[in-house]
């Protein structure tokens, strides 16, 4: 499994994606939840907010975005603030699925661990635009892994990845920890030493981008709180913001119009291109370009 990135923490291959990295946003929620660490440790929030160049603390609301400049201006910040190189591991206890808003609340209804990391790659578009997450499995490893779009700071790493580990721990209470853990960030003054003491596992610095390894026999365990109902009901709510974000992604707008027409059966491609003000043709022309079809869009959504 790798983690990285989420705007504040999260990464494409830089050569395999074409996007300003000024033009990255991260979900308010998430910095929010650093901000909130920074004040338990005693900065006062004029001197926070003046760091990131915000006029105040964002709500959990998935379309109140931070630019990736200024999450990366708050989290250069935060050491200085603090004096404490550490800090990430600190502030990774002050995010909550909450500040994740809709997917939060999927990941925490998935069924398995391979659930829960298909979900997060699924949807991470909504909690930062710097990375898209995958499950590779390569031999008895399952590697959850954030390849980079946009560099970001080493506290991303810290913040984002403990949190996600952590979250996983409690999802199966306990029965299911990685195995080691990549980061793509320098070394920290003590080679490691708290790092891998917080992650629970050996964890190795400067590599190309974030990964969590689990053991892949692992990657089916059935989680206690699994919710088929809850985890559908909170897609929804995350594709439909998805959708907003990104009026131009033409594979997600087809998959939030089909999670509000597939129970009611009779979904075409004609009917879909229509709600979508085009024509079918056109409709397969701009999903022909993604790599995808409509079918296989219905296939997904179904399964």
């Amino acid at each position: 499994g790798g983690l990285y990135y989420l705007s504040v923490g999260v990464h494409l291959l830089s050569s395999s994606v074409d996007v300003d990295p000024d033009r990255i946003t991260v979900i308010g929620g998430y910095v929010a939840a650093i901000i909130h660490a920074l004040k338990a440790r005693g900065v006062a929030t004029e001197a926070i907010l003046e760091a990131c160049g915000v006029a105040r603390v964002p709500s959990n609301d998935p379309l109140e975005r931070m630019a990736l400049p200024d999450v990366r201006r708050l989290l250069a910040a935060s050491v200085e603030l603090t004096q404490d190189p550490y800090f990430g591991l600190y502030a990774a206890k002050f995010v909550h699925t909450s500040n994740l808003h809709a997917l939060g609340y999927a990941l925490q209804a998935s069924s398995s661990l391979r659930e829960f990391c298909e979900r997060l790659a699924r949807y991470f578009r909504l909690l930062s635009g710097n990375s898209r997450p995958r499950l590779r499995e390569c031999g008895s490893d399952a590697r959850l892994e954030f390849p980079l779009i946009a560099e970001s700071p080493p506290l991303t790493d810290d913040v984002f990845g403990l949190f996600l580990v952590d979250l996983i721990g409690e999802l199966s209470n306990g029965a299911v920890r990685p195995a080691r853990v990549e980061l793509h960030r320098p070394a920290p003054p003590d080679d490691g030493v708290r790092h891998q003491r917080a992650f629970g596992c050996p964890v190795r610095f400067g590599l190309p981008y974030t990964s969590l390894i689990f053991a892949s026999d692992v990657l089916d365990t059935a989680l206690p709180g699994a919710s088929r109902e809850l985890a559908e009901h909170n897609e929804k709510i995350a594709t439909t913001y998805l959708a907003k974000l990104e009026r131009s992604d033409i594979q997600m707008r087809v998959r939030a119009l089909l999670l509000q027409e597939l129970p009611s059966g009779g979904v075409t491609k004609e009917s879909i291109a229509k709600k979508l003000c085009m024509s079918s043709r056109t409709l397969q022309i701009k999903l022909a370009k993604t790599d995808t079809t409509f079918q296989g869009i219905v296939n997904e959504t179904r399964r």
